[in-house]
């Protein structure tokens, strides 16, 4: 059993992403994990630890720094408040870690001042801040889900190993699945899991795609409004818009345990970033797993991590294309779906657990550490 602090961008809260998933695998192998939260506003100089009910091993962190913007006051005043804060923090939290496990690249550069035994930077999105660079060479070992973006690193004489991203138990465990119905009398749905306030949404596009195929229904699953991923609502008008078109449904955010139920309901998947103008920071969504574990086709902008996967799903070069390919592959559903592909994606999606992960994780801190 290790004592281990995870180092979250995104607070605990109804929607999961990675660091959320890990978390609960970690506390599933008998670990003790401590999800500190981003900071909070009006605690004080108290750090609160809550323990969620139905996980006695989870323990959830909440603090206030001292002083909001250390990043931006000048280097030697702005680690002397991050020690406070860290001592703060260790004090309430009172073990000695083993591993601390950061994927903010924000927050906390000196990961040495934890005190822990290991220290872990696990990078899975793109960030353009100069302080990432230095929490990262402050740590024992780099992971990333996107080769793209380990290569920032490559002046750091530090390992480095890509780790792709996870899925959920959950999504293989389903023996007892239960299928919802949905709404829409079209035939052929299409699935879309995310936030919807993404900044690289590609709205032109997936806006054309929709007006165009009247005949198929489109499911959007996520938040539309402030949760616990993104405060902003950069895409309000624009879901609007959609909202009056006849074959566009809303299903709202729902528990990551139950998406199964539904994402076994959908022909296929859709995904409309503007990957092929953002290449890196689209280099490996996390979703693609999931919907891969029903087996049925993606319809996707260009992710670098999946060039060579040329049967897991049809990837458009360049977002122009998305439209024409979306009407190929409705009009060849009976290929995309075969039942040889979607073995393939399922084999694929069960290779990438986060159980899984977290083995291969594991066997490469035990290359460095004893815990």
């Amino acid at each position: 059993m290790s004592n281990i602090l995870l180092i979250s961008p995104e607070p605990w809260g109804a929607n999961f992403v990675s660091k959320h998933h890990y978390a609960l695998e970690l506390v599933k192998r008998g670990n003790i994990v401590f999800y500190l939260n981003p900071p909070s506003k009006g605690l004080g100089k108290k750090v609160f630890v809550q323990q969620l009910n139905d996980c006695s091993n989870l323990k959830i962190v909440d603090y206030t720094p001292i002083f909001r913007g250390l990043n931006k006051l000048p280097a030697g005043l702005s680690s002397f408040l991050m020690k406070l804060d860290i001592t703060r923090i260790l004090k309430v939290l009172n073990v000695d870690l083993d591993i601390v496990w950061s994927f903010d690249p924000f927050r906390f550069q000196k990961l040495n001042l934890f005190l822990s035994k290991f220290k872990i930077y696990h990078s899975v999105d793109v960030h353009h801040t100069t302080k990432e660079y230095l929490i990262a060479k402050n740590a024992d070992v780099i992971f990333s889900t996107a080769h793209k973006i380990l290569n920032k690193f490559s002046e750091i004489k530090l390992p480095k190993y890509f780790v792709n991203h996870g899925l959920a138990s959950h999504f293989i465990d389903n023996k007892s699945l239960i299928k919802y119905s949905l709404v829409g009398d079209q035939l052929v749905k299409v699935g879309y899991v995310g936030n919807l306030n993404y900044k690289y949404l590609d709205k032109e596009r997936l806006y054309k795609i929709i007006s165009e195929n009247l005949n198929c229904g489109f499911y959007f699953i996520g938040p539309r409004y402030s949760n616990n991923l993104s405060n902003a609502e950069i895409n309000k008008e624009f879901f609007n818009q959609l909202e009056v078109l006849p074959n566009v449904y809303f299903l709202g955010q729902i528990p990551s345990k139950e998406l199964p139920h539904y994402l076994c309901l959908f022909d296929m998947f859709l995904m409309c970033y503007k990957g092929d103008e953002n290449i890196a920071s689209m280099a490996n969504p996390h979703k693609l797993l999931e919907y891969f574990s029903t087996g049925k086709i993606v319809l996707s902008h260009y992710i670098d991590e999946y060039a060579r996967y040329k049967d897991l799903l049809v990837m458009a070069d360049n977002n122009e294309n998305l439209p024409i390919l979306f009407s190929k592959v409705v009009t060849s559903l009976d290929y995309y779906n075969s039942l040889d592909l979607q073995h393939k994606r399922k084999a694929f999606a069960y290779d990438n657990t986060y159980a899984k992960q977290l083995d291969r994780i594991e066997s490469i801190i035990l290359k460095y550490i004893k815990l």
